[in-house]
C-alpha cells in the first residue's frame, strides 16, 4: 500500500493529495510545458483523478495542445504557481508537476516526450527512451 502523495504550490495555498502511486512520470519537451513552466523541459507526474483531491484558489487556462487534445492548466490563484495538467485525450489522469510533489517523493521518469520540440542544442543523455511526440 502507497502512503499518501503530496504537492503544493509555493505559498501553500493549492494543495493536492493522492493516496496512490504515480501511473507514470515523463519528461516533455513541447513548447506549452516549457511555456508553462520557464524551463527546458517539465517533469510531470500522472494520478488517476479517482484517488486525488484537489483544494485550494485555483486559475485555470485552457488551449489545444499540439497533440490536437483540449488540455486545460492549473495553477495557484494566488502565486501563479503553474501544478496540474489535464487533458481530454485521458480524462481520469491529472498530471502534477513533480517539482511540486513534496519529498520523500520517488519516481524514475518512464521517458522523454515531444523531443521533436526540445530546446535546440540540448542533448538528453539519461538512457530513457524517447518519443519524438506524446504517448498514444
Amino acid at each position: 500500500m502507497t502512503s499518501s502523495i503530496s504537492a503544493k504550490c509555493a505559498c501553500g495555498a493549492l494543495q493536492f493529495q493522492s493516496t496512490a502511486a504515480p501511473v507514470m512520470r515523463v519528461i516533455c519537451h513541447c513548447a506549452d510545458c516549457r511555456a508553462a513552466t520557464g524551463r527546458s523541459f517539465c517533469e510531470t507526474a500522472f494520478f488517476h483523478t479517482g484517488h486525488g483531491a484537489i483544494t485550494g484558489p485555483q486559475s485555470v487556462t485552457s488551449f489545444v495542445a499540439a497533440s490536437g487534445a483540449r488540455t486545460e492548466r492549473v495553477a495557484c490563484s494566488r502565486c501563479r504557481t503553474v501544478m496540474f495538467d489535464t487533458s481530454d485525450r485521458f480524462p481520469d489522469i491529472i498530471g502534477v508537476l513533480a517539482e511540486t510533489i513534496e519529498p520523500p517523493f520517488v519516481a524514475k521518469p518512464a521517458c522523454h516526450m515531444w523531443v521533436s520540440s526540445k530546446v535546440a542544442g540540448s542533448d538528453i543523455t539519461d538512457g530513457l527512451p524517447q518519443h519524438a511526440e506524446g504517448l498514444s
